[in-house]
Parts: structure tokens; sequence; C-alpha cells
């Protein structure tokens, strides 16, 4: 009895857990480009954007204060079901590290012809202290 109780309270250690670090990321998509957000420093922002790597296209990061908003990695989710060439998700995960602001900007261009992108995402993020 006494066992079944220590895996009850571990596991709702792990649900509140599990809740926590889950409020503490805020995603964004598409429909957020040219938007203002806010986030407590010690957040992640999540940015997920359709792609094709299939097309040569890729999204490129051209302008952030990586002070302010830290790059913490990225990876691709195929479309379901997968197909060649049907495409997916692109997810960017960025630390806010700073008190501040920085205007996030990327392109979605081939990488030798950045200058004239297919498409475009800015977001002016803001970063206010946890407390």
């Amino acid at each position: 009895m006494r066992r079944l109780g220590v895996i009850v309270v571990s596991l709702a250690v792990f649900a509140t857990a599990g809740t926590a670090v889950a409020a503490k990321i805020v995603s964004v998509t598409q429909r957020a480009n040219g938007r203002t957000i806010t986030l407590k420093k010690g957040y992640m922002l999540r940015v997920r954007l359709a792609t094709n790597p299939s097309t040569g296209y890729s999204w490129y990061v051209t302008r952030l204060d990586r002070s302010v908003l830290k790059p913490v990695g990225s990876r691709y989710v195929p479309r379901r079901p997968i197909r060649a060439g049907s495409g997916g998700t692109l997810i960017r995960d960025f630390q806010a590290s700073r008190v501040g602001r920085t205007r996030l900007r990327m392109i979605y261009a081939r990488a030798r012809d950045k200058a004239h992108p297919a498409r475009r995402f800015s977001l002016t993020v803001v970063v206010k202290s946890a407390l």
C-alpha cells in the first residue's frame, strides 16, 4: 500500500512539472507575422513555419539580437502521411535570455538567391523580467 502512495505522489509531481514546462513555451505560426509578442525571461519561443526542403528552399534568420533571444535548436517535422516532396514544418526554438527588445526576421529562400526570398516572416519580441 505504501508503494502505491509513492507512485501516486510521483505521478502528481511529474504531471505538475510537465504543465509548468509546457506553460513556458510560446508557440507562433505564420499567422503571427508582423506582430509583437511579449515573453518573460527564461521562456521559450517556438516558431513553426511551413517548409518543403525538396524544393531547395530553407528558412534563414536574417535579423536577431542573439543576446535577447538565443537560438537553441531547430527540427523538421514531415507532413503525415509521408510522401516524397510533400513538405512539412520547420520548428525553431529560441530562449528569451535577457530583458530587452529584438526583431526576429526570417526569409524563405534558396541559399544561392537570398536577395529574392519567396516568403518573409517578421516578429517583434519583447522580453520582460520574470519577476
